[in-house]
């Protein structure tokens, strides 16, 4: 294998104007695909369209229009257009912007204080108001505000102290093209009330999918020059070699437009996930670049300019491509393992990963040469100072203190892996990932200090065959869940049709309200039902098909639930639903709080598969490497270590794993051990000399010792510019993974040659 990249790194050499033109064409192809990539962002992209999570809610969408709606919230407080909610400049204004979004493209209904109906007492009955009608406020409000104080409904527009109210849109489905229709329309609709001073908070997912993406989206783009600014800096401070680090960066510029073009060809979006692959292609694919380079540099200088420019980029290839190879497998293997991910975001971020590290190695070693060659003068460059008083150092601290070292390693794994182990969850606080400053943080703050911000747990309930609500017993049984829901200590309220049929029959009598409860026979309840159809269809609609066999009912809580207390929710919930409903009943469960449950779910879900398995490929990969089980344990065990010690201090401090940290360890596996391979290889081919293990272990830490170094700093500075992301998952991904590349730079120096000295065969026995 290492002949055949030899080979072509040769054929790079000598025809260099054909590769560059087939590569030139591979370029121009798959850079056309760049434009098509297109940011998304939301529940939708990130778990997948044929998600049953996804799908549950589309249906509950299609049904009801019930399940993640938007909010416009805003209060008169500070506002010069009205002093409280019920004010007629606030209620016109409501009139005003429900009028402009309803006409807007997908959305389905919106709700608000202006036209919302308001059920009233009536000589033949009930009649149905609004607080606002062609464009007038009521007459009679304060008679309205009556009853709008006693509509449970109302609940969710109208704070307990009427000082704050909302409009709730209803999108006609998520996906992002509607998301950001949705956005675009309020976005428009709000223009003249915020130039008068009012100030709006909005949520809902279309908001955060839309507002938060393209803050994401912003940042992102700004990370790439800062990422590339970052490495070239670093690789210039450190192998003073300006040549060199242009080199090295021009290659990894191009494999990123190879993996992006990709991206666009497969029509794939970049959701938030991938909004770390730029960065990541960029810093993990210099690893190759500067071992190839750094080879390259020392056999130069070694012959003192005796040889041709060509003699030493092929020593190099040659020494270097098959650890280089197997190093690009084992990081293609952590980033495949993701693949066998549920969801979308994973499996497309595994996938083309994988391609974007495998192009790094191919143009390490075709392009990288040609340019190198071109650029390099004749004469040997000035060496950099040298390196072997500082690594000679730390190879005499191993032999001094090789057991020492494994202990302290045994005791960090054990420390920290029993953290791991108990105590990290996983978990997703979206309010945490944008960040304190973030407006969204703020409008979902607002809202939720005025009880108006709920997560809802949406439950549709299917009747079988022929029977409908009003059949003997059905309305009784779905009154029986909704109150055995509310016992559920997480849930706050429930809504469904039952709260308006006790309205509508209270209003019938006279506004008693003894009456506020369900008809007393079917002939009544169905006598209900027809009457609300006929004054108000949507909103029965909203809680009632229109076979009249399938129902919902919406549990909410005001405060964002953890990963267990939704769990549990979701949990007591379904046993409730399946003790208390007949078997041929069928009932689904959607909304915000079973949308988080099922993604955290899938994410720790994710955590459990690519881990092992990453491990597992990883410690495969490199027994082939080496022919030698011993020599793969020697790398893979220290790079558990910075993994091991990263996650259990999470878990120490009180850290969770959101959908970035969750990456952290599959991805810490396949660039860590990099190090290792570099080390052992060098050791081994010393040790096919006859070398003793002690003199051989000092000759390849001193061989590899400067490149291992320089890419460790390169990688922990490129992935720490990654704090610079709007995404704080992403933020934080960053900086994890920096400070385990350092930890897995000291498990190489300090952790493989101990457990090489420690566990080494008889130097009189055949090397390994």
């Amino acid at each position: 294998m290492s002949l055949q990249i030899h080979d072509l790194t040769r054929f790079s050499l000598e025809h260099p104007r054909a590769h560059l033109a087939l590569l030139a064409g591979a370029t121009l192809l798959l850079a056309l695909g760049v434009p098509k990539v297109q940011p998304e962002y939301g529940y939708r992209v990130l778990i997948g369209d044929e998600h049953p999570a996804i799908q549950s809610l589309d249906a509950i969408i299609a049904e009801f229009g019930g399940g993640l709606p938007v909010q416009i919230g805003w209060s008169c407080e500070g506002a010069s257009i009205c002093k409280n909610v019920f004010d007629p400049g606030s209620l016109l204004m409501a009139d005003a912007i429900t009028r402009s979004l309803e006409s807007a493209d997908g959305i389905r209904a919106v709700r608000g204080p202006a036209n919302s109906p308001v059920l009233v007492p009536a000589p033949d009955g009930f009649s149905v108001r609004t607080l606002v009608a062609d464009g007038e406020v009521a007459s009679d409000l304060d008679t309205l505000l009556e009853a709008v104080r006693q509509d449970p409904f109302w609940k969710t527009l109208i704070s307990r102290d009427e000082r704050v109210t909302t409009i709730q849109i209803q999108a006609r489905d998520t996906t992002d093209e509607v998301n950001k229709s949705v956005v675009a329309a309020v976005e428009e609709a709000l223009v003249p009330f915020r130039a008068r001073g009012v100030q709006f908070h909005l949520c809902g997912d279309s908001i955060e999918n839309v507002l938060g993406g393209r803050a994401l989206t912003e940042s992102s783009a700004r990370l790439v020059p800062l990422t590339v600014a970052a490495i070239f800096l670093v690789l210039l401070l450190l192998s003073r070699s300006l040549m060199e680090s242009v080199l090295a960066v021009a290659t990894m510029g191009v494999a990123y437009f190879w993996t992006f073009g990709l991206l666009g060809w497969l029509d794939w979006p970049q959701d938030g996930i991938l909004e770390v692959l730029a960065p990541l292609i960029l810093v993990i694919g210099i690893c190759d670049s500067m071992h190839y380079l750094a080879r390259a540099s020392e056999l130069r200088h070694l012959s003192a300019g005796r040889a041709s420019r060509m003699s030493p980029l092929l020593q190099a290839a040659e020494q270097v491509a098959l650890p280089c190879f197997f190093t690009s497998l084992t990081t293609a293997a952590a980033f495949l393992s993701f693949t066998l991910s549920d969801l979308g975001t994973f499996v497309r971020f595994g996938s083309i990963a994988t391609f974007g590290v495998m192009a790094c190695y191919f143009l390490t070693f075709t392009l990288l040469p040609i340019l190198a060659m071109r650029a390099t003068p004749g004469a040997p460059q000035r060496r950099p100072h040298s390196w072997n008083p500082a690594l000679n150092a730390m190879a005499s601290a191993c032999e001094r203190r090789a057991p020492a070292i494994l202990i302290l390693s045994v005791a960090l794994l054990t420390i920290f892996g029993y953290g791991w182990a108990t105590r990290l969850r996983v978990n997703t606080d979206w309010l945490e990932s944008w960040g304190e400053a973030s407006e969204l943080v703020r409008s979902s703050r607002f809202l939720s200090a005025a009880g108006l911000r709920s997560e809802s747990l949406e439950v549709s309930i299917e009747l079988p065959g022929p029977e409908t609500i009003h059949q003997p017993g059905s309305l009784e049984r779905i009154e029986l869940i909704e109150r055995e829901a509310l016992q559920v200590s997480q849930l706050e309220d429930a809504f469904s049709l039952l709260d308006l049929l006790r309205r509508v029959n209270r209003l019938l009598h006279n506004d008693d309200p003894t009456f506020e409860r369900i008809g007393a026979s079917p002939a009544e309840n169905g006598q209900l039902l027809e009457l609300v159809a006929m004054n108000e269809p949507d909103l029965l609609s909203a809680w009632l098909s229109l076979d009249h066999r399938s129902v919902r009912l919406s549990l909410t809580q005001n405060q964002e639930l953890s990963q267990r207390e939704a769990a549990q929710v979701i949990g007591a919930v379904t046993r409730m639903l399946d003790d208390r409903l007949p078997s041929d009943w069928n009932h689904h469960l959607s909304g915000e709080i079973a949308i988080t449950h099922d993604w955290l779910r899938d994410v720790q879900r994710t955590q459990v598969l690519s881990f092992p398995s990453a491990l597992v490929l990883v410690f495969g990969m490199l027994a082939w490497f080496f022919r030698s089980v011993s020599l793969a344990a020697a790398a893979t065990i220290p790079t558990l270590l910075p993994v091991v010690v990263t996650l259990g201090a999470m878990a120490w401090v009180g850290l969770s794993l959101d959908v970035g940290r969750t990456m952290i360890a599959a991805v810490v596996i396949g660039i860590g051990v990099d190090h290792s391979v570099h080390l052992l290889d060098a050791y081994r081919r010393r040790r096919h000399k006859r070398l003793q293990p002690r003199g051989a272990l000092r000759e390849a830490l001193l061989e590899t010792g400067r490149p291992i170094v320089l890419t460790t700093i390169a990688l922990a500075l490129g992935f720490l510019t990654l704090l610079g992301s709007a995404w704080q998952t992403i933020s934080s991904f960053g900086f994890f993974v920096s400070a385990a590349m350092v930890g897995a730079l000291l498990a190489t120096i300090f952790v493989v040659p101990s457990l090489i000295l420690v566990f080494a065969r008889d130097p009189d026995e055949p090397a390994a």
